[in-house]
Formats: C-alpha cells, sequence, structure tokens
C-alpha cells in the first residue's frame, strides 16, 4: 500500500489474485490490509511499551522512533494511548 505522502506499508501477503468477481476481490483485498495493519500495531504497541510506561521516555530514543514508524501506525497507536 502506497499513501499520498509516499508511505508504503507492506500488504504481509502475496498480491491477492483477481480471479472472481471484483466484490469478491475488494473483501479479500480489504482483508489483507486489515490483516496487515493488525500486525504492524501490535508490533508497535510491544516495541513502544517499555517507552510509554515510562512517564518521561528519554527524547532522543522516542524522536527516532516518532521518524522511522509509519504514519498511520503512530496516530492510531498515540490516539489508542491517550485515550486509555
Amino acid at each position: 500500500m502506497l499513501s499520498i505522502e509516499k508511505e508504503e506499508i507492506e500488504l504481509g501477503t502475496k498480491a491477492v489474485p483477481v480471479d472472481q468477481k471484483v466484490e469478491t476481490w475488494l473483501l479479500k483485498l480489504l482483508g489483507a490490509i486489515q490483516t496487515s495493519l493488525r500486525k504492524l500495531l501490535q508490533k508497535f504497541w510491544t516495541d513502544t511499551l517499555p517507552m510509554i510506561q515510562k512517564k518521561v521516555p528519554a527524547k532522543d530514543a522516542m524522536g527516532k522512533f516518532i521518524h522511522t514508524s509509519k504514519g498511520q501506525i503512530l496516530i492510531a497507536m498515540t490516539q489508542i494511548e491517550w485515550t486509555t
């Protein structure tokens, strides 16, 4: 997947073949996207949990993490953390 901002997220699966109706293919593609994003969210959570548990994380570690993370995942997890 490629965003307008040129941020790329791998589907995590081989190409979803177009061998059925378009509606069926779109549902399979949607499932692949959801699975991929779910795995990225889980990885993000386990990678950031030690930083989040500290009241004030190290600026350089958090800054590096922010710059190397996928924006969509970073924003979603930040919102989840903010509201819990």
